[in-house]
């Protein structure tokens, strides 16, 4: 089984109606990847500050490893599990409080040219 065939990521999240009821005062953050091997899932550990591991999950990209141990990043990335072309991810986050971050992952429009 796939990693991306997880019954999790199916599972539906809080549904967002508008990001202006939630009175979010973050910036948003983007960016645009290109997964290098959508199966390929590496597991990392770290030490933090006070010197006690910590675990995630990365995939990696073109401009290097994506840390994917968000549940809600990780569900809005598998829509676009094996599809070629680049990802535009958007972040929100309320402040420092990352239990408030949404994301929104689209495959990033291309530019097709004809030649005459």
């Amino acid at each position: 089984m796939s990693y991306w065939e997880n019954e999790e990521f199916d599972k539906p999240d809080v549904q967002i109606i508008s990001k202006e009821l939630l009175n979010f005062d973050g910036v948003p953050l983007y960016c645009t990847i290109k997964p290098s091997d959508w199966d390929k899932i590496e597991t990392m550990t770290f030490l933090n500050d006070s010197g006690i591991e910590f675990t995630n999950e990365y995939i990696l990209t073109d401009r290097g490893y994506l840390r994917i141990s968000s549940m809600r990043l990780r569900k809005q990335l598998k829509p676009f599990y094996k599809k070629k072309g680049r990802l535009v991810i958007q972040r929100w986050r309320d402040g420092k409080d990352n239990r408030s971050t949404i994301y929104k992952v689209q495959l990033e429009p291309a530019e097709i040219k004809s030649k005459k």
